[in-house]
């Protein structure tokens, strides 16, 4: 572990400062960037739209930090990578170069503890927002700028490993695709609609049509915002009296099925497992208790998923306001279906390649631990 020396607590504000310049060029070929290009946990700028139709007039520079300054909590902050104009709800973090080395800020700022001091200092109640005066008095302990150096090397190296191991996530996510189109992308298969796929008897459903907020039951709820990229997140789950789901054991889950969202973003799948038996799903996502001797479920995920059924999907999905499909149309989905014998070899490819993804999971997440200890013993936290 680096050495370094224990300084007094400084100011955000005595190392940084808002920069607060407007914008007045051509902003055809401008980069521009609103909140939703600021990426949960990413550190530095990757995305950002180019000219367009928008009002934002405020001026950033590469190498400043973009703090998203409404609803702190989902932890918005990168360092820009290009020179460009952003959205008013971004403040414009510029460091104080003799006394904070600027690539040392991005994490300081991209760091549990200031996101808590944001969430702490914003106001309004629906949208909240922090200003810079109050983020101005964050504290820090910070060492002479050659540590300083050495610790934002270190930082960004370990950063640079994590980026390693997202793109190999993304390759692997490729590899599945690869994988599926190579096996049967170039044969003709036999057709059948999603509801001759689904056990006797079972149907498809939806779940719970009002859950509830109060979050005081026993009986887990999954919604649509739970179904992320391919899998289903435990991190904010609803939960109700048991006495609700009773009136939709038809949805409730026995850890053997596909799920899959009906409204809002329509089309996003995930498969339960022991962990999710028990609980229940929201009137947004439809159960598909799928027939084991017809179908294995991992091809069937794979096969809703592919590119004519998404298209399909969203074809069929209806409304201005609520988007939604309707389960009348969704068992008409049309899935070709190879004998299954190729199905449980692509299953098992799949699962292979599944196991791989949860140790670069872990990679990442190691390493993420690891920026923030090097971090809180520089800071002194």
């Amino acid at each position: 572990m680096m050495e370094v020396l224990k300084m007094p607590k400084v100011k955000l504000g005595d190392i940084a400062k808002e920069r607060r310049e407007v914008y007045n060029g051509d902003k055809s070929s401008c980069p521009v960037v609103g909140l939703e290009h600021l990426t949960p946990g990413e550190i530095r700028l990757s995305d950002w739209d180019v000219g367009g139709n928008n009002t934002f007039s405020k001026a950033f520079f590469a190498g400043d930090v973009l703090f998203g300054r409404r609803r702190a909590y989902l932890k918005k902050a990168a360092q820009a990578t290009v020179d460009g104009v952003c959205s008013g709800d971004i403040t414009v973090i510029q460091a104080r170069t003799d006394r904070v080395s600027p690539e040392l800020l991005p994490f300081i700022i991209q760091n549990d503890a200031f996101f808590k001091f944001a969430v702490e200092n914003s106001a309004g109640s629906l949208s909240p927002r922090v200003k810079w005066e109050h983020l101005a008095n964050y504290e820090i302990g910070l060492p002479p700028m050659n540590e300083q150096r050495k610790l934002a090397s270190l930082l960004w190296a370990a950063y640079e490993l994590k980026e390693s191991y997202e793109r190999l996530l993304l390759a692997s996510d490729e590899m599945a695709k690869s994988r599926f189109i190579e096996m049967f992308g170039k044969r003709q298969y036999p057709q059948s609609a999603l509801i001759e796929l689904i056990e006797p008897d079972a149907g498809l459903s939806y779940g719970i049509v009002q859950p509830g907020d109060d979050g005081t039951g026993d009986m887990g709820v999954l919604r649509p915002v739970d179904l992320i990229d391919g899998r289903i997140s435990t991190s904010a789950i609803k939960y109700v009296n048991r006495s609700i789901g009773d009136g939709y054991k038809r949805t409730e889950l026995n850890g053997k099925e596909i799920l899959i969202s009906v409204r809002g973003t329509t089309g996003i799948t995930a498969i339960t497992d022991s962990r999710f038996a028990g609980m229940n799903v929201t009137r947004g996502i439809a159960v598909i208790r799928f027939d084991e001797k017809k179908v294995n479920a991992i091809f069937l995920n794979a096969a809703i998923n592919e590119r004519t059924s998404q298209a399909f999907i969203q074809e069929h999905t209806r409304g201005a306001t609520l988007k939604q499909i309707n389960l009348a149309d969704l068992r008409r989905l049309p899935i070709f279906l190879p004998p299954l014998a190729l199905q449980k070899e692509f299953a098992a490819f799949i699962e292979q390649l599944d196991k791989s993804k949860v140790e670069l999971q872990k990679s990442i997440a190691c390493t993420d631990a690891m920026i923030k200890s090097l971090l809180s013993e520089a800071m002194g936290e």
